[in-house]
């Protein structure tokens, strides 16, 4: 969990979000374990997005993968901005 939790306080860091936004939901999956000191990179990117009632509903997936390429984790998550 420690790798997801890593990986998505990098995305919001990156995300300009104004105030108000609300982190709505987040689904994660495994494909393996990760073992300790091994080197993931994640990328993330905007798949969605509709506006609802005055909000702007946000949907970013993001995939990582270790050293040889081959995905460890996948997940999306979704944001809702005031707008």
């Amino acid at each position: 969990m420690a790798v997801a939790a890593q990986a998505l306080r990098s995305l919001m860091e990156e995300m300009t979000l104004p105030a108000g936004a609300i982190h709505g939901s987040q689904e994660l999956e495994f494909v393996r374990p990760v073992e300790a000191g091994e080197r993931i990179t994640c990328r993330a990117w905007l798949s969605h997005r509709s506006q609802r009632a005055g909000w702007w509903v946000l949907a970013v997936e993001m995939e990582g993968a270790d050293e040889s390429a081959q995905p460890v984790l996948a997940g999306r998550l979704t944001v809702m901005v005031p707008g």
